[in-house]
C-alpha cells in the first residue's frame, strides 16, 4: 500500500502543478488581494457571535431560544408552531416535503 500511496502523492503534486501552470494563477497577486481585504465586518460578526454565546454552526434564535446545531426540520416547526400558538397565533399548515 505504501508505494501506491507515495505513487498517488506523486501524481497528485503534478497534478496541482499541471493545474496551476494551465490556469496561469499569479500567487503574488492573489497574496496581496488577501492580504488588502478588509477583515472588519467579520471581526464585528465574531464579536457579535461572542456577545450571543454562539459557539457553533448553526445557531438559530427562536423566541428567545437558542438553538444549536443541527436539529430535524420537525422539531424546529414544532418549536416556531409553539411560538405561533402562545402568541394566540394557528401556526400556518405545511405540506408534506417528503
Amino acid at each position: 500500500m505504501g508505494a501506491h500511496s507515495s505513487q498517488g502523492q506523486r501524481r497528485d503534486r503534478r497534478n496541482r502543478a499541471c493545474n496551476r501552470k494551465q490556469r496561469q494563477l499569479d500567487v503574488s497577486a492573489i497574496h496581496a488581494c488577501v492580504a488588502k481585504q478588509d477583515a472588519s465586518v467579520i471581526k464585528k460578526s465574531q464579536l457579535e457571535a461572542d456577545t450571543l454565546g454562539i459557539v457553533r454552526t448553526p445557531t438559530l434564535f427562536i423566541n428567545g431560544a437558542k438553538i444549536e446545531g443541527v436539529v430535524p426540520l420537525p422539531f424546529l416547526f414544532q418549536i416556531i408552531d409553539g411560538t405561533f400558538r402562545s402568541q394566540g397565533i394557528q401556526p400556518p399548515v405545511v405540506a408534506n416535503t417528503k
